[in-house]
């Protein structure tokens, strides 16, 4: 099995994850706690993390969600 090369600027912070999906940092929070996203913890400053790749399949599920 091919180790996964991640980087830290493959994630976000609560507020850069705000930003991408056009909510408040709440909004981020709570979808996190109800399983809607997934995060990680970063192992030195203890920030919750998000992938960008997580955070753009969840956007184009909320868009087409809202589409009629």
């Amino acid at each position: 099995m091919d180790a996964i090369e991640l980087k830290f600027s493959d994630f976000h912070t609560v507020s850069g994850a705000s930003k991408i999906l056009g909510v408040c940092n709440g909004t981020v929070r709570k979808w996190e706690r109800d399983g809607k996203i997934k995060s990680v913890i970063h192992p030195i400053n203890g920030y919750r993390l998000f992938r960008e790749k997580d955070l753009r399949e969840l956007l184009c599920k909320l868009i087409v969600e809202k589409t009629p």
